[in-house]
């Protein structure tokens, strides 16, 4: 079975590092290097967090978001700014507001992108803008919004206006976090290694409270 030994730039600054069970632990905690055999099919390897501080990295993209009411209209407003990426452009940008249960009359009002309104059970505006590049502006969502007036005593006031946004993104050939892979190395095997890696950078759990 082929033994890998992956270096990485700025180990240091990983946190919370958890791995897969074909690392070899020691490695790690000794050199910081990560030691593997890799099993068949797709696997991921590790997971760690990084500190914002630690990072010279700014994020790929900005929200900002307001809340407001006036009199019985409610309005939600979202910005979108692009952070720095190398010129790369953060790609399939999809936003998803969830609204109360009792709104209704829902109107949304924006220049890029498309979005969709969903009037279940648990009404949702979901906003996807293909692509945001540096310097694009005017990248903004205002929804707007009647409520219903609940009959249930039992309704706390948080659930009279929207709560918070989520956001999903990515941008390919980018790594958020400043690690890379500065070699991979094969050990006790005498056939070539055809070596390639590739960096992408995704959203994960980002949300943006209001």
């Amino acid at each position: 079975m082929p033994d890998l030994v992956m270096v990485l730039s700025r180990p240091e600054i990983m946190d919370d590092v958890a791995f897969h069970p074909c690392v070899h632990r020691r490695k790690w905690e000794s050199e910081r290097k990560i030691g593997f055999v890799p099993p068949d099919g797709q696997f991921k390897l590790a997971s760690f967090h990084v500190a914002m501080e630690t990072s010279p990295r700014a994020l790929p993209l900005y929200v900002r978001a307001v809340s407001s009411r006036s009199e019985q209209m409610y309005t939600v407003e979202i910005v979108l700014e692009p952070g720095q990426c190398n010129g790369r452009p953060v790609e399939q940008v999809c936003v998803k507001v969830p609204l109360p249960q009792q709104a209704y009359n829902i109107g949304v009002q924006c220049k890029t992108g498309t979005h969709t309104v969903s009037n279940a059970r648990s009404p949702q505006v979901e906003w996807s803008v293909k692509s945001v590049r540096a310097g694009d502006q005017g990248l903004r969502l205002v929804i707007q919004y009647l409520m219903r007036s609940s009959n249930s005593s039992n309704t706390p006031p948080a659930e009279q206006g929207v709560l918070a946004a989520f956001i999903d993104f990515e941008v390919t050939g980018y790594s958020a976090s400043s690690i890379k892979v500065d070699a991979l190395r094969l050990l006790r095997e005498s056939y070539k290694l055809f070596k390639g890696v590739r960096y992408a950078t995704k959203a994960g759990s980002y949300q943006v409270r209001f």
